[in-house]
């Protein structure tokens, strides 16, 4: 086979992969250290210069693992537990970055209270822990909710799981990146880890939907790209589940999945006859991520299945032409009278399926032209750099892949970017480049594939090369049985914590004063900040200087809502929580600090005359639950 040729994966000590396992580990406890005792507190180092040690630690272990290859095992194991470790603590620092110096974002109140859809989705955990129920509006994607509701267990506070989130995120790009190094050698994997960290980078601090698509979509990509390499009917399947569950967390190109069903169908057969194992199995595993989600409705909502109901909305306006999401609204105002969601999401969605069906016959040129313009926009993005591949980098990974098409993983990557190709037009519209978070790794791939091929021309070169292989059962296995705990954890790990959430609703806290109502909660269900004086120093989430708070106050909450503070003094805090007593999700406001540990209870008394704003509180009592 030639040396360009990718089928073959490359050597490795066999100790490699559980040396990133534990370098992996390392980081994760860094970085939880981190989080519970910050950095940018010691007064020693600036946060900003520990990204670029973290850059300058990962460059070097690449560079020494690459030129040894095997040698001097002490070096090589040494930086197989650094890189692992600085994969999973650049994540880290990039909330703490954020935490530190808060960026403005449509999402988000003062650097870390959700506003918006991720208030929305993030109020499905937080129901889901309190009343083991799930709205109607988290049934349309059900999993988010059950995974929110999982982190929030398991670390105790909103702050806590973000920073959770952002560590299954890192062990999951490391995953894929280690799948690709048996192709790619160790640069390839490098510039597949820092492509896929600037690619999903600005949604770590956000409680949306991308986050959980971009974790299983690695892991996926992972499998799949192992699969290509071994053959394996398990991998293959074990990727298309992951897939199928991380498509139905965050909605996207979903044509992806009979893509790869094609491409699994014909490729991993023995010899050349079509493997009828990886259709029934591929087959299985798609139906399989759609159940699980049919699943948590049926243990948590209301019985009847809505999921991806919204995309109805979605389809009429393109049937009638590109006129948005909303045009039903304008087109059928009795329909949504009492709103989609109110009970009647599924008889609406069914309605303009119908619809929209009506209009594609009556007159298609309409959808046809829409669709070809959106076709074009994803391409132009593409090219843009906006989803993260250069132009130059797409050219001379198009070119391989037009020159080993009959490779299997060449054939993997063209019918992949098919799948992703004609699902661009149905969701460019109405929410850009956030839908292909579920395939990000594929976009990050592109420049690996160069740095990777580059690399391995070079290396296939040199006289101490050493020969191609095979993968190993043993190793297929590792990454199979990797994989099947995280999808174990993932779908049982939410019905566990429900179960053994022990809510504190019964405790009684206080005495509210005349003109006011208790409103209790607690660190599990509460994100708030704390709006301090100008003078602070050296300040991290949930504190934040008065003039940033002002400065990054999302266009989501109006103008209103910031008007309120505009009068206001420090210091004081804002209050993002589910009230026990109501069960119902309130944001209100406070005079000074408030200050939650994990696990943690508050109870507010809240003055109900401000009813064009946030409602006005005052701590009524903390206490350790």
């Amino acid at each position: 086979m030639s040396k360009y040729s990718l089928d073959l994966a490359l050597p490795a000590p066999a100790s490699e992969g559980k040396l990133i396992l534990l370098g992996a580990t390392v980081g994760a406890l860094l970085s939880w250290v981190f989080f519970r005792v910050p950095v940018s507190g010691w007064g020693i180092i600036e946060i900003e210069t520990v990204e670029v040690i973290l850059y300058v630690c990962a460059i070097g272990a690449v560079s020494v693992l690459t030129v040894l290859r095997g040698g001097r095992q002490v070096i090589c194991y040494s930086m197989a537990i650094v890189l692992g470790s600085v994969a999973i603590l650049l994540y880290w620092n990039a909330l703490e970055l954020f935490w530190s110096v808060p960026q403005k974002n449509y999402f988000l109140i003062g650097g870390l209270v959700p506003s918006s859809d991720a208030d929305s989705w993030l109020s499905g955990g937080w129901r889901l822990l309190e009343t083991g129920t799930i709205s109607e509006g988290d049934q349309r994607r059900p999993v988010n909710a059950a995974l929110h509701a999982l982190r929030l267990y398991i670390a105790g506070s909103f702050q806590g799981s973000l920073m959770l989130g952002a560590v299954v995120c890192a062990a999951a790009s490391l995953y894929a990146a280690y799948a690709l190094k048996s192709s790619l050698g160790w640069p390839g994997a490098a510039v597949f880890l820092v492509f896929s960290f600037w690619l999903i980078r600005e949604h770590l601090p956000l409680t949306m939907t991308e986050v959980h698509g971009f974790i299983f979509g690695c892991l996926a990509f992972g499998c799949l790209w192992r699969a290509a390499l071994t053959r394996s009917s398990l991998l293959f399947g074990l990727g298309l589940v992951l897939l199928s569950i991380g498509l139905n967390a965050r909605s996207g190109p979903f044509f992806v999945l009979p893509a790869l069903l094609f491409w699994g169908t014909m490729n991993l057969g023995v010899g050349k006859r079509l493997s009828l194992s990886a259709l029934l199995v591929g087959t299985l595993a798609i139906l399989s991520g759609f159940l699980v989600s049919t699943w948590f409705v049926w243990l948590w909502g209301s019985g009847e299945s809505i999921q991806q109901a919204n995309f109805s909305l979605t389809l009429y306006g393109m049937a009638v032409g590109g006129k948005g999401w909303l045009q039903a609204f304008s087109d059928f105002p009795a329909l949504f009278k009492s709103g989609f969601g109110s009970g009647r999401e599924a008889e609406i969605a069914q309605f303009l399926y119908a619809e929209s069906l009506k209009e594609i016959i009556s007159k298609p040129e309409r959808f046809i032209k829409y669709y070809l313009a959106e076709l074009w926009e994803f391409i132009h993005l593409f090219l843009k750099y906006d989803l993260g591949v250069s132009r130059v980098a797409m050219v001379l990974a198009g070119c391989w892949i037009l020159a080993r098409w009959r490779d299997r993983l060449a054939q993997m990557g063209i019918v992949m970017f098919l799948g992703i190709l004609l699902s661009a037009p149905f969701l460019m519209d109405d929410a850009g480049v956030r839908p292909f978070a579920p395939v990000y790794p594929v976009f990050a791939a592109v420049p690996a594939l160069v740095a990777g091929i580059a690399w391995r021309t070079l290396f296939d070169r040199h006289a101490f090369s050493l020969p191609l292989r095979q993968v190993g059962g043993s190793a297929s296995g590792g990454f199979a049985l990797g994989v099947s705990g995280f999808l174990a954890i993932a779908i049982l790990g939410p019905i566990m914590a429900v179960w053994a959430y022990d809510s504190p609703t019964a405790v009684e806290i206080g005495v509210c004063p005349k003109g006011s109502v208790p409103f209790q909660t607690n660190a599990y269900v509460t994100a708030y900040v704390n709006v301090v004086d100008e003078s602070a120093v050296d300040i991290r989430s949930p504190d934040i200087r008065y003039r940033d708070f002002l400065r990054t106050f999302p266009r989501s909450q109006g103008v209103n809502a910031q008007e309120q503070f505009i009068e206001m003094s420090a210091p004081f805090a804002l209050v993002s929580g589910l009230n026990l007593s109501t069960r119902s999700r309130q944001i209100i406001w406070i005079k000074g600090k408030l200050d939650l540990v994990p696990r943690e209870g508050v109870s507010f008394c809240v003055y109900t005359d401000n009813p064009s704003g946030y409602p006005k509180g005052q701590i009524n009592s903390v206490q350790d639950w």
